[in-house]
């Protein structure tokens, strides 16, 4: 019997400034819906993008409902066969294998107890739920989520910024279980556009229903991520773009097996970003200089054995960042990327999403009040752009 550990969850990490936790004598709860099967579970967790030591005295993993209540032995979760584990600042570790059978379709939860420290290092996603209370409650069989007065500041910037912010999680970096069945995971590698997750919500339904137990969609984006810089240094959200795709792919993709396919949706904030509040005008690209990013992804991919799949930049004249010199990079990017890239495919998004006759505009509906990011009807449609013969 061939079994590999494959990716049932897990996600990018970046500086989490405007979402930060306080993790002083709290439990954290991840609920998580699983496309695959596995016998046994292993978690990791990462201070990356922290410089405050974050200590942890319990984990423990069990079946649950969709609700995150246990509805099975809870198992403990060891690190280097202790209970506990602290991570300085820039740090990761992932626990010791447990025995936890888990079907495809099933839920499971991951807690941990949070001893003392600041959790800053974390991300932005809806694809699980995290339900978090005070006290030492992660071998729990439920509680009740207690909300933080940081959370409605959320939903304020969301209407300030016009775009939708997802639930911030800390700490949790991937969940993997040992799957006997050939499951593969399809890594989604991206800035906004996917992290929001509205056409990687609907895109991985599909996968689902149609490949039943065979893929895990995991949603590896951040934020106004580039694939050429770091986040600006001076920006006053410090790291919460994250470090530059071509670097961060060495921790976020590479160290995991079996990934098949990668699926790569990087450009827009190369071009959008420079000359605005996120960026000097300084670091203004070229096509040239975009393409040649997104080669090097594609190759690195290869590299792993995996299938390179690229997505053309969608339209963002409807932003207030956007200009019509910034957009002719975007048009000279999608040219080269359906005529002249390494990529073993491309999705075409931006044909599926741009208006007729407008194509520096969304389609109606399609962006939400920003202008620029996918709504949940440009979600769809982006999701539908993608066969799902690619993946046989």
């Amino acid at each position: 019997m061939n079994e590999q550990w494959i990716q049932a969850w897990g996600m990018s990490h970046a500086g989490m400034s405007l979402f930060c936790f306080r993790g002083r004598g709290r439990t954290f709860r991840l609920t998580i819906h699983s496309a695959i099967s596995g016998r046994s579970l292993r978690l990791s967790l990462s201070n990356r993008f922290s410089r405050h030591m974050v200590e942890i005295d319990a984990a423990y993993a069990a079946p649950c409902s969709a609700e995150g209540v246990s509805t099975g032995e809870c198992v403990p979760l060891l690190f280097g066969g202790q209970r506990g584990i602290t991570l300085r600042g820039g740090e990761s570790c992932r626990s010791d294998a447990a025995a936890l059978p888990v079907p495809a379709g099933g839920f499971f939860s991951v807690s941990i107890h949070v001893v003392k420290g600041k959790l800053l290092s974390g991300n932005a996603l809806d694809d699980a739920k995290l339900t978090v209370c005070r006290g030492n409650h992660a071998a729990s069989r439920a509680f009740a989520h207690v909300r933080r007065p940081k959370d409605s500041l959320i939903h304020l910037a969301e209407k300030v910024l016009g775009m939708y912010l997802s639930q911030p999680i800390p700490l949790f970096e991937s969940v993997e279980l040992l799957n006997a069945d050939e499951a593969a995971n399809i890594v989604c590698f991206g800035d906004s556009i996917t992290q929001q997750g509205q056409w990687i919500r609907p895109f991985g339904q599909r996968i689902r229903e149609s490949f039943p137990g065979r893929y895990a969609v995991i949603n590896r984006s951040i934020a106004g991520n580039r694939i050429l810089r770091d986040a600006y240094a001076h920006h006053p959200l410090k790291n919460f773009f994250g470090k530059r795709a071509l670097e961060r792919f060495a921790w976020d993709v590479r160290p995991f097996s079996g990934i098949k396919y990668v699926i790569v949706c990087l450009g827009t904030n190369d071009y959008i970003q420079p000359g605005t509040i996120d960026a000097p005008r300084s670091d203004r690209v070229t096509s040239q200089e975009v393409a040649q990013g997104l080669e090097a992804l594609a190759h690195n991919v290869q590299e792993m054995g995996a299938h390179a799949y690229g997505a053309t930049l969608i339209p963002f004249g409807g932003s207030s960042q956007c200009s019509p010199e910034k957009d002719a990079v975007r048009v000279a990017v999608n040219q080269w990327l359906k005529t002249s890239s390494p990529f073993d495919r491309v999705a075409d998004f931006d044909a599926a999403f741009a208006r007729e006759g407008e194509p520096y505009l969304a389609k109606e509906g399609y962006t939400g009040k920003d202008g620029g990011h996918p709504s949940s009807i440009g979600g769809e449609a982006l999701a539908q752009s993608i066969p799902l013969e690619w993946f046989v």
